[in-house]
């Protein structure tokens, strides 16, 4: 079977690629079925020679290819590798010719690429020719085919280990397939190995009149070259020299007869001794005027050791003209030289010497390196037996003992002895791991292998981590079984510990295994766990369950312009956190108005109910400068507690109130004032003035104090009162503001 393997560093190799098609291999040959081609790839680059010479080290030779479908079943089998692969093809005589096979390439199996084989155009330039042959495997384009190529490039050798045997096809030449071999019997042979010989019907063969016949069986009696050997009595002589012989179409060849020979003495005279005197007597007369003669005799003949003889005698036993013809046993045979039949001439002898019947012999048999040969008896003759031993490390394939037959061929066929290899051993756990002292076609007696266990699996402890190949090619012990390592189980909701857990495996929690755990609402892990373990290679769980803690509430944000107030322990800094069902409250600074909740609560997902509210800045309505006056304030967004003052230009007075201030309710403290026009002196005045230099001094004094008490008109004097409503302005007069 033309298979590929898994990875195997036979003599640097790789089996083209899975476990599962040696499995497959093994079991096919397991059930009696036929082996056929394996392939091997190197995994290093040689030469063409390097490779060939590698190839039949360490498997049987290059990859030899008989048509399409085994091209297509390599392209897809064998992996890409730069550089392509070295096939067991090369130019002889001028002639491509399969080395491993000597034979040249046919037209079903040809592959060449598109121009090639072109022989290097290089040639031309003194280029070294291209004799070997590289195969595209998983090229993009023209996959699976041929080019010819220099043999000193580096490529990967392409190997093969043949299922043909020596006794693979017993009479017939072993013809390898893709994943099987076929026999092509020679002639007269059939059946699945050309084991069974095409036979003659041997009631068929009638032996001709005046003859007699001699049997020589070459594979058994009366089966395709068998044949018949005929010779006539003394005075005839047969049709045609050639022997009936049995055909490879289960027929008898045409038989040859016996027929007078021509000539010789037609008389009716015969020899009659008188003294030792031989007269012819013409008639019967003429033979009673000499009856007193003696008829000549011949030496009485014995019957030969291992044969018979019968004898006509006309004229008496043993005498002139007496005929014998001789036969032989089966399984003897007389000698080519010799003639069955003898006749007893008139000088009173025999013509010939009695014949000898001698064994027929079988083939020699000879040993081996690998096999011996007994045999008991004469040689390899008749009737002799041979025993076949193998030597230590092969076992026998075929019969142990054969027996020369009398068709002069062995009763069993010659057997062979095979190494002995012991199957691959087979764990019974994927988790077992294998390592053998040998490669798996080369596990001979004493061979070991030894088991160990993948990460997470144990070894049995009741069974050999090592076997041994024993002289019978089977191992001394069982493969043993790898455990895999377990954990202890997981509850998925455990009461009391407020975790939920998610396991990638549920029952026996084997190696490998992780769960991972949540908590239950209002929980959450504390901070010392992590939401993962993992079951490790020793059948512990990489950390314990987690710890799973009530949620609480991160501290909460006060709002801008405003604080918040929290239910607190007996510790007066602020806590880390806050448990459910804390309570807390929010106030704004003041000048600020609040909008939105004036509480929290800490709920049980460990967020507060409400977020902090907004403070608001109070502000009041704009203000505007009075008519011919000017306005001037601390803060211009007229918020809380900004202050304004007013000033009229000159020629105006101020009524009203000349600082104003925005309060917690956003209104001013006063109304916005008023700038009047100052009056024009008096005539009266004007003549005082005019009157005497003195009076003006004083005048010009007083309307200055008038104006002061003008501008001081309406001032508050309580600017600290919290009240918005503020005391009535207070006017103050003096006598000469009342003049004026």
């Amino acid at each position: 079977m033309k298979s590929s393997f898994a990875s195997n560093q036979a003599g640097g190799s790789k089996l083209i690629t899975s476990w599962s098609i040696y499995l497959h291999l093994m079991l096919c040959m397991s059930m009696g079925g036929v082996s056929g081609w394996s392939y091997f790839h190197s995994n290093t680059t040689m030469d063409w020679e390097s490779a060939r010479d590698w190839c039949r080290e360490h498997y049987t030779d290059m990859v030899a290819i008989q048509n399409q479908g085994e091209i297509a079943h390599l392209n897809s089998m064998l992996p890409k590798i730069p550089g392509y692969y070295w096939i067991g093809i090369r130019k002889v005589d001028n002639v491509w010719t399969w080395v491993g096979t000597n034979k040249s390439l046919t037209d079903e199996a040809t592959n060449w690429a598109k121009g090639e084989p072109n022989n290097a155009k290089d040639s031309k330039s003194g280029a070294t020719s291209e004799d070997c042959v590289e195969m595209y495997i998983k090229r993009h384009v023209e996959a699976g085919m041929w080019n010819d190529e220099q043999c000193d490039k580096s490529k990967t050798a392409l190997c093969y280990a043949a299922a043909c045997k020596n006794d693979s096809c017993l009479h017939g030449e072993c013809v390898e397939t893709v994943n099987n071999h076929t026999c092509q019997c020679f002639e007269g042979f059939y059946g699945d190995t050309c084991e069974q010989v095409v036979r003659c019907d041997p009631e068929k063969v009638v032996a001709p009149a005046k003859a007699t016949v001699s049997w020589s069986h070459a594979h058994g009696s009366h089966a395709y070259g068998s044949l018949a050997t005929y010779s006539c009595q003394e005075g005839y002589e047969l049709s045609h020299p050639d022997p009936m012989r049995c055909t490879a179409a289960g027929s008898w060849s045409e038989s040859p007869t016996c027929e007078r020979e021509s000539g010789g003495n037609t008389g009716n005279s015969t020899l009659i001794a008188k003294n030792n005197v031989h007269f012819p007597i013409k008639s019967l007369v003429v033979n009673a005027l000499v009856c007193c003669l003696t008829v000549v005799r011949c030496e009485e003949l014995s019957q030969p050791t291992h044969g018979a003889v019968e004898c006509e005698n006309p004229l008496g036993n043993s005498s002139y003209r007496s005929s014998c013809v001789f036969s032989c046993e089966e399984g003897y045979t007389m000698l080519p030289s010799q003639s069955d039949s003898l006749l007893c001439g008139a000088t009173g002898r025999w013509n010939d010497s009695v014949p000898v019947c001698a064994a027929v012999q079988c083939p020699a048999l000879s040993g081996t390196d690998n096999m011996a040969v007994l045999c008991e008896g004469d040689g390899f003759s008749y009737g002799s037996s041979c025993s076949f031993t193998c030597t230590r490390g092969y076992r026998m394939r075929g019969a142990h003992t054969t027996r020369c037959t009398a068709a002069a061929a062995w009763s069993e066929a010659v057997p062979s002895c095979e190494r002995i290899i012991c199957a691959v051993p087979e764990a019974d756990s994927q988790h077992t791991l294998t390592q053998c002292s040998d490669p798996p076609n080369q596990l001979l007696p004493g061979s070991t292998c030894s088991f160990s266990c993948d990460v997470g699996s144990e070894l049995q402890l009741d069974l050999q981590p090592v076997i041994k190949c024993t002289e019978d090619g089977v191992w001394n012990a069982s493969a043993p079984t790898c455990k895999v390592v377990t954990c202890d189980p997981v509850e998925v909701h455990t009461a009391g510990q407020h975790y939920i857990a998610r396991c990638s495996s549920h029952g026996s929690f084997p190696y490998g295994t992780t769960c991972e755990f949540s908590c239950e609402e209002g929980f959450r892990l504390s901070d010392l766990s992590q939401n993962t373990m993992e079951c490790t290679n020793q059948g512990t769980w990489s950390q314990p369950p987690p710890l799973c803690e009530p949620l609480q509430c991160s501290p909460p944000v006060a709002p801008e312009w405003g604080q918040v107030n929290c239910q607190r322990s007996l510790s007066s800094a602020l806590p880390s956190s806050y448990p459910q069902g804390a309570v807390c409250s929010f106030t704004c600074n003041a000048g600020y108005v609040q909008e939105g909740a004036l509480t929290t609560k800490c709920t049980q997902s460990g967020q507060w109910s409400s977020p902090p509210p907004t403070c608001t800045v109070i502000t009041c309505p704009v203000l505007e400068a009075p008519v011919h006056g000017t306005l001037n304030c601390t803060h211009p967004d007229w918020t809380h507690a900004s202050e304004c003052s007013f000033a009229c230009n000159q020629g105006y007075t101020l009524h009203g109130h000349q600082f104003v201030t925005c309060g917690l309710h956003g209104n001013w403290t006063a109304e916005t004032p008023v700038c009047q026009a100052e009056p024009l002196l008096s005539p009266t005045a004007m003549g005082l003035a005019a009157g005497g230099g003195a009076s003006v001094v004083g005048l010009s004094l007083a309307v200055t104090l008038l104006k002061r008490l003008r501008k001081l008109k309406g001032r508050k004097f309580s600017l600290a009162s919290n009240s918005d409503v503020e005391d009535p302005p207070q006017h103050y007069k003096n006598s000469i503001e009342s003049l004026i």
